[in-house]
């Protein structure tokens, strides 16, 4: 399952549940962010400001996990700066009973003094 929330100009955030075998009763997410802007920008962004990036997972209005960094993200391209997060084993059961969604984001150091938290909700599953 994939769910995106996106803006068609700025933005698109995505959450994906990945069920590792048909009879597994959890499955595995990944949020992941592509922010839309100049490839330079997202370069600088990278490699100026430590790609500090983070994510929770959220069940309706409360924050119920951190979420790890998965791989070589952020990564800048020509398209701008993307990311990914990932959390292992949510049980089916917390899909089926709360909103389950991600809030996803990176520290744009070149804005303000001590720069600014960008973050993006996912598509709701």
């Amino acid at each position: 399952m994939h769910k995106c929330n996106y803006d068609n100009e700025t933005f698109n955030a995505c959450l994906t549940l990945i069920r590792p075998d048909y009879f597994y009763t959890w499955v595995n997410i990944v949020a992941g962010l592509d922010m839309i802007m100049d490839g330079g920008r997202a370069q600088e962004i990278v490699n100026r400001c430590g790609g500090e990036i983070e994510a929770s997972l959220w069940y309706g209005n409360v924050r119920k996990r951190w979420m790890l960094r998965r791989g070589d993200w952020p990564a800048a391209g020509s398209g701008g700066l993307g990311l990914e997060m990932y959390t292992d084993v949510v049980p089916d059961e917390d899909l089926e009973r709360y909103d389950v969604y991600a809030v996803i984001g990176y520290k744009d150091c070149l804005q303000g003094r001590n720069g600014v938290w960008v973050y993006k909700r996912t598509g709701i599953a």
